[in-house]
């Protein structure tokens, strides 16, 4: 039986046609010549098997391939269209797409097409009002210019432009440039003009806008009788309205109750001197259900969105900052596979295409947001920052105040304008010890006061001025425990603590610019505080005799350290006799007090559980043997005043019940102390 042999044919391209032995009908199996000189064919030796006289097809396998010139090795960008090129170009930045139009007069004429510029971000940047108008002038239907600052230039006249969506929160603009900016929209349907000052020229170029059905005046300046009027009579469709914190008339806002009762609004603020708990329960964004699915490229279009809203009525008590939304936003995207125009590793160019079909299910959608928060509970805050730019969904639930609830930012530097993202966030308790923060203020200089809900704040060792500190405190109206440590504080600092009514806690180590105007607010104005820390603070002699005067009642826990000449026996009698409800003193380094201060402490401090009068030196060390008649005394605190053989003898006088030098430093409202060094003041700060 005879086996089929493997035979190889080597076959030109060029003479295929007339020396096939098959199809010419002769059996010819003799090699061809080699062509000399150079040949645009490549002659491959292609290995066949021939299974039968007459199987031409599966006996020769014609196989040729090209040699590609230098010209033809790469992807030539200029053979694509203009319809694949601008499928391509918004998945640039505009920084690269910028660099792009300046190629040549085609690329320049792709790159200004109105679907690459409809959506615009230029939030912290500086622009001209020149190049605002060649921006508009390119199609922009979306630009936010969040804490922008917009220069005015000799370019004065604005060309009218397609813009349906204009976000100016805390801008920095002028008056004319604003009212130009205005003067050249006429299609606006959601406006946000938040801390800006305005008059009845700019709510004028605003109500000319018809399709206007959202706006947001939180905290502007200017508003009078006459502009609101402006605002709810001619704005017809308006749907969404914001005036929180506007310091309207009560004309003016019982004036837009009874007008626009249908329509949601924010007066709340106007009205009530301190924000209530109700604004941090919804934090949800101005521009909700911004319609702009048509303008994204193929794989970017939502497949699936479900949306529900429901408007409420306005009332005094309604404190939303927009629609309530009553189910979460889900959105799939499409991807899309790039290997139409894209190289393969071969060199040869792929000839088809494919779009992932987005009927496959994607099981990160079918997940619950409370699974999903749970997950993200584990994770650092880099990458829940990274989770946040992926889509709107993992946005909002990154955002969600239960993983911002404690935060440690300790030995880090930072902008104070970040500062703002995170405590807008909900979070209530914040480590920042020796972190640096460059800036001057959390907030534009326009900008009026926010409030947060941080309850518990460590500033110990941290680098800040005393404009920044002043602004981040006018923040807070909930703190309850506050570490100071060696910042320099003054009387506008002290004022806005006076401002937190909860506030029990307060350590002032080491701190500068402390004078008498501001002895008189801690001692008259925070009523509730617990435990105080004033230790090395480098009062003056008034300020110390007046705090121990005037000292509030309801503390518990004093460290006066570090008044060698200030202290005296009259200071300990009076501070004694205030503070009743004393169980922990320490008046260490007090060159002048006597016997008598103990004999104070003694007859006053029933509840004293510690005391200390380390480096007391003109107080008789025999003269400690009486504290043992305080009934609660655990500890005693004597370092630098007697030896090893005194000890022994004074501990032999007070008895097991009480012991000698536990604490060398002072724990007394300090954040930190002993091994706990990830926690303040028992709680933790990391998740």
């Amino acid at each position: 039986m005879t086996s089929t042999k493997r035979k190889h044919t080597i076959i030109a391209q060029s003479d295929l046609d007339h020396e096939n032995p098959i199809i010419n009908g002769k059996k010819n199996l003799d090699r061809p010549k080699k062509l000399k000189g150079k040949s645009k064919s490549k002659i491959v030796d292609v290995p066949t098997l021939s299974h039968g006289p007459g199987d031409v097809s599966n006996t020769f396998q014609r196989y040729r391939v090209k040699t590609k010139s230098k010209t033809d090795a790469k992807l030539n960008i200029f053979q694509l269209p203009d319809e694949i090129i601008l499928i391509i170009l918004p998945y640039l930045n505009k920084a690269s797409l910028v660099a792009f139009i300046q190629t040549c007069r085609k690329y320049r004429a792709i790159g200004y097409h109105p679907n690459l510029w409809r959506r615009i971000d230029l939030s912290y940047k500086r622009i001209g009002s020149e190049q605002l108008n060649s921006l508009l002038q390119r199609g922009t239907v979306t630009l936010k210019l969040n804490q922008s600052t917009i220069e005015e230039s000799n370019f004065t006249y604005m060309e009218p432009s397609a813009l349906c969506h204009l976000d100016l929160t805390a801008a920095i603009i002028s008056t004319d440039l604003l009212l130009n900016l205005l003067r050249s929209c006429t299609s606006l349907r959601k406006l946000s003009l938040e801390s800006i000052p305005l008059n009845y020229k700019i709510v004028k170029k605003i109500v000319a806008n018809i399709q206007l059905d959202t706006l947001n005046l939180a905290m502007c300046t200017g508003i009078t009788f006459e502009c609101c009027r402006l605002i709810t009579n001619k704005l017809s469709s308006l749907r969404s309205l914001n005036i929180a914190w506007t310091e309207l008339s009560s004309q003016s806002i019982q004036y837009i109750c009874e007008t626009i009762p249908r329509n949601q609004g924010n007066v709340h603020s106007n009205i009530c001197l301190k924000a209530p708990e109700v604004l941090f329960d919804s934090r949800t964004t101005y521009f909700h259900g911004i319609n702009d699915d048509q303008d994204r490229p193929l794989s970017a279009r939502v497949s699936s969105a479900n949306v529900s809203r429901q408007m409420s009525n306005i009332t005094l008590n309604d404190s939303k900052l927009s629609s309530t939304v009553n189910s979460p936003l889900h959105i799939r995207f499409r991807s899309i596979d790039l290997s139409a125009f894209i190289p393969s590793n071969d060199g040869r160019m792929r000839t088809y295409s494919s779009v992932t079909s987005s009927k496959n299910i994607d099981y990160c959608n079918l997940l619950s947001d409370e699974l999903i928060l749970t997950i993200l509970k584990y994770l650092p805050r880099a990458s829940l920052a990274s989770m946040a730019q992926v889509c709107r969904r993992l946005r909002s639930l990154t955002y969600d105040p239960s993983l911002w609830f404690r935060v440690d930012m300790s030995r880090k530097h930072i902008e104070s304008c970040y500062l703002r993202d995170v405590f807008l966030r909900g979070t209530i308790i914040l480590k920042m010890y020796q972190t640096t923060v460059h800036g001057n203020s959390i907030y534009s200089p326009n900008r009026n006061t926010w409030f947060t809900k941080l309850q518990f704040l460590d500033l110990t060792l941290a680098t800040i001025t005393p404009d920044c500190l002043l602004s981040l405190i006018s923040a807070c109206r909930s703190l309850r425990k506050l570490s100071l440590e060696t910042l320099a504080l003054n009387v506008a600092i002290f004022e806005t603590l006076a401002l937190n009514p909860q506030l029990d806690t307060l350590n002032l180590t080491m701190c500068t610019g402390i004078d008498l105007d501001c002895c008189s607010i801690l001692t008259s104005q925070i009523k509730h505080l617990r435990y105080l820390n004033l230790g090395w603070t480098q009062l003056s002699d008034p300020c110390v005799h007046y705090i121990c005067r005037t000292i509030q009642s309801s503390i518990e826990q004093i460290t006066l350290t570090g008044f060698r000449q200030g202290m005296t026996d009259e200071c300990v009698e009076n501070l004694t006799n205030r503070a009743i409800r004393l169980r922990v003193l320490d008046l260490s380094d007090s060159s002048l007090i006597t016997d008598k201060s103990v004999t104070s402490v003694v007859r006053n401090c029933v509840s004293l559980e510690h005391v200390a009068f380390s480096r007391c030196y003109a107080i008789a060390p025999i003269s400690y043997a009486s504290l043992k008649q305080i009934r609660h005394l655990a500890s005693l605190d004597i370092f630098g005043v007697v030896d090893e053989r005194g000890l022994q003898k004074l501990n032999t006088l007070l008895g097991p019940s009480i012991s000698l030098n536990q604490q060398r430093f002072s724990y007394v409202a300090r954040p930190t102390y002993g091994l706990r060094r990830t926690s303040i003041w028992g709680l933790r700060t990391r998740p």
